[in-house]
């Protein structure tokens, strides 16, 4: 598994770009600065599978549009609890940053226990509400030392 990490958007959010030997990608939290996360995605020759958000407010989502667009074939990922955030500005608060962010609804809505596979690589969706309704982390043991993401 190779893992880049981006500080991307306003308030510096972590964005990952996750990918195996395939060269099949997946997207965490692009947050910002679609422009940086896209150059690097073709930088590695990177296929996106999956662009995933581990919950729905504007600093975790605010690329995905932009994603979804160079990548229609991606899935959007993100937990059952926050689906209604993606498309509403005042619930995902990007309109109390004077901004309108709506992104598209998701492909794919995931609960605790779930899998995400890319491809060898296996991600368990751990459902950690608090933060959001929706809030999950990423745990893949199939690598040494195991990955959270969170």
């Amino acid at each position: 598994m190779e893992i880049l990490r981006l500080v991307v958007g306003p308030v510096m959010t972590n964005c990952y770009i996750v990918w195996n030997e395939r060269r099949e990608a997946m997207v965490i939290d692009p947050g910002g600065d679609s422009f940086e996360i896209l150059s690097r995605i073709g930088k590695h020759e990177l296929k996106v599978l999956y662009i995933v958000d581990t919950h729905g407010h504007i600093d975790h989502i605010a690329a995905n549009a932009e994603l979804k667009e160079a990548h229609p074939d991606a899935e959007l990922v993100v937990h059952a609890s926050d689906e209604p955030l993606l498309t509403d500005p005042q619930r995902n608060l990007s309109m109390f940053l004077g901004a309108d962010v709506s992104s598209p609804p998701p492909d794919m809505t995931v609960g605790d226990g779930d899998e995400i596979a890319l491809g060898p690589l296996s991600f368990r969706v751990i459902h950690t509400p608090g933060h959001t309704r929706g809030g999950i982390s990423l745990f893949c043991d199939g690598e040494s030392p195991p990955v959270l993401f969170c």
